[in-house]
C-alpha cells in the first residue's frame, strides 16, 4: 500500500503535526487526515524502497551519527528518524527514512526495522541495537556504532591508499617498459647486430622480440591490472 508523508495544522490545539499514513490512493490518505480533525497542508507520496536497497558507507556512517546525536538530545527515536529524513528531503534516501520512520510508527522494533534491510544494516548493526533496546541505551549504543563505523572507514581510506599508491607505481612503470619495448629499442636495434651485448642488454633485446610475438597477451595483462585498480577504486566509491 502506498505511504504518504503530511504536514498539517490541529486547529484545536492550534500547533503543526508531521508523520506518515498509509492509503490506497492520495484521496483516501486526505480522507483519513481529515476524519482526525486535522487540516492537511503538505501531502506528498513516498516512492517504494525495496529490502534491496543499500547505503553507502558514507551515508551509514552520517545517519548513524545523526541519530546518535538527536537521541542524546532526549528526541524520540520517530522523531529522531523523521528528522534525518527531513535532512534528505531533497535526495534519494528520503523515501528509504521515511521507510524506517513508517514502521516504528506502526510500533515495530528499531532493531527488526534495521533487519528488514540486510545490505544497509550489518547482522553486527542490528544485534547491538537490539541490546540497546533491551538495554533501554540506544544514545550509547549509537555513539558507540558510530565509532566503530568511523574506524572502519578510517581503515579502508587507508587499505585503499597503501593499494593504489603500488599500483599506480607499477602501472607507470609498465607504460615506461612498453616505450622502451615498442619506440626506443627498434629505433636502436641496428646498432646491436654483432656486437657482444650486456647479459641485461641482451635479455631485454630478446624480451622485445617475445613480446613483439606475443604482443595481444602483454595488452591483456595490462587492461586486467588497470581494470583491477579501477574496480578498486570504483568499490571505495
Amino acid at each position: 500500500m502506498p505511504l504518504f508523508r503530511y504536514a498539517a495544522w490541529i486547529p484545536g490545539q492550534n500547533k503543526k503535526k508531521q508523520g506518515i499514513i498509509d492509503a490506497g490512493s492520495r484521496e483516501a490518505a486526505q480522507q483519513k487526515l481529515s476524519q482526525q480533525g486535522i487540516l492537511i497542508t503538505s501531502l506528498v507520496e513516498i516512492r517504494h524502497v525495496t529490502r534491496d536497497h543499500r547505503l553507502s558507507n558514507i551515508a551509514l556512517l552520517q545517519f548513524t551519527q545523526d541519530i546518535a546525536h538527536l537521541l542524546g538530545a532526549q528526541l524520540p527515536l520517530y522523531d529522531s528518524v523523521l528528522s534525518v529524513s527531513d535532512k534528505h528531503r531533497t535526495g534519494k534516501l528520503h523515501g528509504f527514512f521515511l521507510h524506517l520512520a513508517e514502521q516504528l510508527n506502526k510500533g515495530e522494533a528499531f532493531s527488526s526495522v534495521l533487519a528488514l534491510y540486510p545490505k544497509s544494516f550489518s547482522p553486527l548493526y542490528v544485534a547491538m541495537v537490539q541490546a540497546g533496546e533491551r538495554m533501554g541505551a540506544l544514545p550509547w549504543v549509537f555513539a558507540q556504532l558510530y565509532n566503530l563505523l568511523s574506524m572502519q572507514q578510517s581503515f579502508r581510506k587507508q587499505l585503499y591508499t597503501m593499494i593504489l599508491y603500488p599500483g599506480f607505481l607499477l602501472s607507470f612503470s609498465l607504460i615506461v617498459l612498453f616505450c622502451i619495448l615498442f619506440f626506443v629499442i627498434p629505433s636502436i636495434q641496428d646498432l646491436f647486430e654483432g656486437a657482444q651485448l650486456h647479459p641485461l642488454t641482451s635479455f631485454i633485446v630478446h624480451l622485445r622480440g617475445g613480446v613483439r610475438t606475443h604482443w595481444h597477451f602483454f595488452l591483456l595483462s595490462l587492461g586486467a591490472f588497470l581494470l583491477g585498480g579501477g574496480g578498486v577504486f570504483i568499490y571505495k566509491k
